[in-house]
């Protein structure tokens, strides 16, 4: 019989072997993680980028994009050319839905989503084909609120659309133009007629000051770059009606917020339209684009907002800078599109039927 004795070189053998296993299997490791760290940046020399908005040529949503455009390409390994691809149609849904199906999923294809994207996705019946929380956010840029304006021969002030049917111009379902009045409309007793057909702020701007539409929706940015004049004086051309977001804008102290006016439910459903606020004028790139790439560009939009030379230019083509990174605006986009409760989506729905 073999006592205990005559095991310790074997059980010493064994306790080696299991040793030089470990060390061995440690070493590979660390080589393979060595080896993802030390991975090279995908180069983008000799190609083409493109950054597609789903709007016209007209309003901020392109101004905010060619800004975009004329920077990323510096920030980008290979630094590559990068062009403005326009895709207008129903209120940029459209767009995100190529975004979503179409676009490739190797970086060289990047897009400015609407700020409605997460209503339109949770509450139109716009036939949307995307998901928001499967794109990778890579920044904000900036972020306004949205003010519906009249003209003054029609409208001076909130109770003045109760008493009167005004005509609403907008680019379609799922738009901000068309959204955020119908929510108004319903939760303040307005009476308003909504037209499709406008693609951009200048269509809806040249189509207000012709007389086509009595009122109209944009960014205060937008009306601001467009046509600061019709706010002058007290007889001025335009009026400033209500406003949306999380705060009042500082240059529009006097001008009401529609969440202060709504409470219980209706706040929560104007709440959930103020998201377009977060969002603002981002930049994202489609579903499927590996991991390690969204990183890359992540990086490469960081640098460009922390640019001296991407701020200066900002000021010198009256651009506002907000910015939230990807990282944030992706968390901010995936809590509002899972937070809202099933009454909450069907009554909005019913709104916009």
């Amino acid at each position: 019989m073999l006592n205990a004795t005559a095991f310790r070189p074997i059980a010493a053998l064994l306790k080696r072997s299991c040793l030089l296993a470990s060390s061995i299997c440690c070493g590979v490791l660390a080589l393979g993680s060595a080896t993802a760290q030390t991975q090279p940046p995908v180069s983008f020399a000799g190609k083409q980028l493109s950054v597609a908005l789903g709007y016209g040529t007209g309003g901020t949503y392109y101004a905010y994009a060619k800004f975009i455009a004329d920077h990323l390409g510096q920030h980008v390994e290979g630094k590559p050319n990068v062009l403005v691809q326009s895709m207008p149609g129903a209120g940029g849904m459209r767009m995100l839905n190529a975004a979503a199906k179409l676009m490739a999923s190797d970086g060289t294809q990047l897009f400015v989503p609407p700020d409605t994207m997460v209503i339109s996705q949770t509450i139109s019946k716009d036939g949307g084909q995307f998901d928001a929380r499967k794109f990778h956010y890579l920044a904000t840029i900036n972020q306004q609120n949205n003010v519906f304006v009249t003209r003054r021969d029609v409208a001076t002030k909130l109770d003045d659309l109760k008493i009167r049917e005004i005509v609403v111009g907008h680019s379609g379902i799922g738009s901000a133009g068309h959204i955020i009045p119908s929510v108004a409309k319903d939760i303040l007793g307005l009476k308003l007629k909504m037209i499709a057909g406008y693609e951009g702020s200048r269509d809806g701007i040249l189509a207000l000051e012709r007389g086509e539409i009595d009122g109209a929706i944009y960014g205060w940015e937008t009306w601001e770059q467009a046509v600061p004049h019709w706010f002058k004086g007290e007889n001025s051309f335009a009026v400033a009606i209500f406003q949306t977001g999380p705060k009042r804008e500082k240059s529009l102290p006097d001008v009401p917020l529609l969440r202060d006016m709504a409470t219980g439910d209706d706040r929560a459903l104007v709440e959930l339209t103020d998201t377009q606020v977060v969002i603002g004028r981002s930049l994202a790139l489609p579903p499927n684009v590996p991991k390690a790439l969204v990183a890359q560009f992540r990086g490469s939009v960081d640098r460009m907002v922390n640019d001296p030379a991407f701020k200066e230019d900002a000021i010198r083509r009256k651009l506002i800078l907000n910015p939230l990174t990807g990282e944030e605006l992706q968390g901010a986009i995936e809590r509002a599109i899972n937070a809202p409760s099933p009454e909450l989506i069907l009554r909005a729905k019913k709104l916009l039927q």
